[in-house]
């Protein structure tokens, strides 16, 4: 602080230039690794990857000042600590337990990434056949449209070797970002999951949606969409959490991003989430789904009720009629009428998503994987 004192001291003290307007040009990571207030943080909060050590705090300012300044009284862990950015704040991407695991995390997160954005990220010799059959995943994900299930399990069916790299894993727990390898190559696969909330994005999967699109389309990392949302979480809470100009941020920022971009409709795709998870005409490069799919503005149970109240009410039997129109209604919202008018590429089985997922990236990274890199500039937060 005496380093700043006076209008002298805080003249050259100000906010470095090269700290906001870097543009993604290298790669920018940051660790806490001890209690960071003031500038640590600026920098903490403006880089691609952030890893915090638990047990540390991240904040604007520290516990003391706060109790002399405003009179409040808190703790560390309660100001910033990592379970405060894990699940509220959203701006930390990974935790350690100690320094060398932090170290060891970064080091990690390196093998994904490029060494600069005129590179490829780096290959891996793939030791895990590309066309593998995944028949677990038949199993893994149930046929009813309304039971649970854990999406990292099939992603780690799916990726090589098994391996997945996982950001903001506490945070807007309805939607996985994870960077892993097909055949080999570099992927940063954007997932609904199901086991939370039903899958349904709220605020913070916005948010973190924007965020992983924004570092992947920056380093040439090509993109994978899973679907099985049930539209966004609505409601007051989301209403005063602004969730039309986050719902459409994330769209803006998909719509901009250039890098190759596979999705795959795992059960369902409901209303506007078609959309924000790269659906057809949002520049995805191959969009399919499995037979059990379910793409419609909203679920089959809703709708029903919504689109045919009268003619229930009205029906000497509603409980029959309701099973026939939900019947119809599953059979509309199935992904084949879409693939008949060419609006989805195809409708693959299931134990061929990885051999799908390979040779979909081989024909759409012919080129390799660069972006144009527009979204070089966006926000390093949201």
């Amino acid at each position: 602080m005496p380093d700043g004192m006076g209008s002298d001291g805080i003249s050259t003290k100000m906010m470095p230039l090269h700290l906001l307007k870097h543009g993604r040009q290298t790669l920018f990571i940051a660790t806490i690794m001890g209690d960071s207030f003031g500038g640590p943080t600026w920098a903490a909060v403006s880089a691609d990857f952030a890893v915090q050590v638990k047990g540390t705090c991240m904040a604007v300012s520290g516990p003391r000042m706060l109790e002399i300044a405003t009179g409040e009284k808190i703790t560390p862990e309660e100001l910033g600590g990592w379970q405060i950015h894990a699940q509220t704040t959203g701006q930390i991407d990974c935790f350690a337990e100690n320094d060398e695991h932090c170290i060891q995390i970064v080091k990690e997160f390196f093998t994904y990434m490029p060494s600069n954005p005129r590179e490829e990220p780096p290959f891996a010799a793939a030791k895990d056949d590309p066309y593998r059959q995944v028949d677990e995943v038949v199993k893994l994900v149930p046929t009813k449209l309304n039971r649970a299930y854990d999406m990292k399990r099939v992603i780690k069916v799916i990726v090589d070797e098994g391996k997945m790299f996982e950001l903001k894993p506490y945070f807007g727990k309805a939607l996985l970002t994870c960077l892993a390898r097909i055949n080999g190559r570099v992927v940063g696969i954007i997932a609904s999951q199901p086991a939370f909330n039903a899958g349904a994005g709220g605020p913070d999967e916005c948010d973190k949606a924007t965020d992983f699109i924004c570092l992947c389309d920056s380093y040439n990392v090509p993109m994978i969409f899973l679907h099985d949302i049930p539209g966004f979480f609505v409601g007051s809470f989301a209403e005063k959490h602004r969730m039309p100009t986050k719902i459409m941020v994330w769209n803006q920022a998909l719509a901009w991003s250039t890098v190759p971009k596979i999705s795959i409709i795992i059960r369902k795709s409901i209303g506007a989430a078609y959309s924000n998870m790269c659906g057809p005409e949002m520049g995805a490069d191959f969009v399919v789904a499995w037979p059990l799919a379910e793409i419609s503005f909203t679920g089959s149970e809703v709708g029903v009720n919504v689109v045919y109240g009268r003619q229930l009410a009205e029906s000497p039997n509603p409980a029959e009629e309701r099973q026939r129109l939900l019947k119809q209604w599953s059979f509309e919202n199935a992904p084949w009428r879409a693939a008949a008018k060419h609006l989805i590429d195809d409708v693959i089985d299931p134990r061929d998503t990885r051999k799908f997922l390979s040779q979909a990236l081989e024909y759409s990274c012919r080129n390799g994987s660069f972006s144009q890199r527009l979204l070089a500039n966006w926000p390093t937060s949201f």
